[in-house]
């Protein structure tokens, strides 16, 4: 269950318009029943979350996260993401979507290189990283405007604080086989519409088909091939919601060339057929 507040701006009292501009504030509860939101990206905005209670499984640009309570997730703007519960867990986060992300030395949308890792343990700051998120929920439920500034006052002071913890924060070297993972999954990304299989990544990156499937699912958490069909739905799920194409279209466009194929690999990722989830989402969204 995700319950999402969206903000409502009047005329900000602040004359710099480079601060950073909180959009929703989410509170969730995540099992292994609920529908999920496959790997997907947002091009528009920068996300964080904060895991509240239990215990999640996170993919966030080509790695996996196992996070605990007082852990907080990074989304850079762009990035290829998934959250879900680990294990039988239910996983407790309280998230922000956050644009107008602008910091000296970094590219818009983004708090932390590209090649940090996404997830800070807040350790002996939880409790003020906590407050402050509970201090937003506070803000957003009273639907007024001057609440929404003083949520995204509460979300920059996060903001501040994690980036605070991250540069403070070992980062252990990746290994070159860490590396070579990122490698495939980007060109999966990149041509995932495209036909792909083992024998094309072998031919790709010069490698034997086993060398690849074991160092892949090793650091990213799913085969190749499981990889692929999720990034293909999670692709498919945006289609079905933000556009006005056929499904076969959809299906024919993220890389399925069987309708039926695509409909029962969409039903056994999502819980639901390409038409049920359309119908459901664009009533969620409206």
């Amino acid at each position: 269950m995700i319950d999402h507040y969206f903000l409502n701006y009047g005329n900000t009292v602040f004359l710099d318009s480079q601060a950073p501009r909180l959009q929703y504030f989410s509170d969730s509860f995540l099992s292994q029943t609920e529908m999920p939101r496959p790997m997907h990206r947002h091009e528009d905005l920068f996300e964080i979350s904060y895991v509240e209670e239990g215990s999640g499984r996170h993919f966030i640009d080509g790695r996996i996260y196992l996070s605990h309570p007082g852990d907080v997730m990074i989304y850079n703007r762009g990035v290829l993401h998934e959250d879900s519960a680990h294990e039988k867990n239910v996983v407790h986060m309280y998230g922000l979507g956050i644009t107008n992300l602008h910091l000296d030395g970094m590219p818009d949308g983004c708090l932390l290189p590209s090649n940090s890792i996404m997830k800070i343990p807040c350790s002996l700051r939880a409790p003020q990283v906590h407050r402050l998120f509970l201090g937003i929920k506070e803000q957003v439920q009273r639907q007024k405007e001057v609440q929404a500034e003083v949520a995204a006052m509460f979300a920059a002071s996060i903001l501040l604080i994690v980036r605070e913890l991250a540069i403070a924060q070992e980062h252990t070297e990746q290994t070159k086989e860490a590396l070579l993972a990122q490698r495939i999954c980007a060109y999966i990304d990149a041509n995932f519409s495209e036909e792909l299989s083992l024998d094309s990544l072998q031919q790709e990156f010069s490698l034997s088909k086993y060398h690849i499937a074991h160092l892949f699912s090793r650091h990213i958490g799913y085969s190749p091939i499981q990889y692929l069909q999720r990034r293909r739905i999670g692709e498919a799920q945006s289609r079905l919601v933000f556009t006005d194409q056929k499904i076969i279209d959809i299906a024919l466009s993220v890389g399925f060339h069987s309708p039926s194929y695509f409909t029962r690999t969409f039903t056994k990722i999502v819980g639901m057929s390409p038409a049920t989830y359309r119908e459901i989402s664009s009533t969620s969204y409206n």
